[in-house]
């Protein structure tokens, strides 16, 4: 697990036509599973493929869990419903750029 700089991983997911944003969806899924695993989640792989095949319908559900898993790793409580919400008004652009922030703040708190 690394860190990511939100503002480049959405630079890079526009430059490569969506295919950074493919592997940042994998790999922040993986990673916010191993950090909060009362909530986890399918692995990063079947919850993508999960996604294309329900037509988005899964990723309302992933947005959802990864508020809650957001909530577990800071210590706060479950943040599923702003992320459902955010992920209807922007597509889905919002709540993974939440979701990384939220695991930078805990790898930080894991290192100290």
């Amino acid at each position: 697990m690394k860190k990511r700089n939100v503002f480049l991983a959405l630079l890079f997911s526009v430059l490569t036509l969506g295919i950074y944003y493919i592997y940042w969806f994998v790999t922040l899924t993986n990673a916010s599973n191993e950090l909060a695993p009362k909530h986890a989640t399918m692995g990063g792989v079947g919850a993508f493929f999960a996604s294309v095949f329900s037509f988005g319908i899964y990723q309302i559900y992933w947005s959802y869990r990864l508020g809650q898993k957001s909530g577990e790793m800071l210590g706060r409580s479950s943040e599923g419903g702003l992320y459902v919400l955010l992920y209807l008004l922007t597509f889905g652009i919002v709540p993974i750029c939440m979701g990384q922030s939220s695991v930078n703040k805990a790898l930080d708190l894991k290192a100290e």
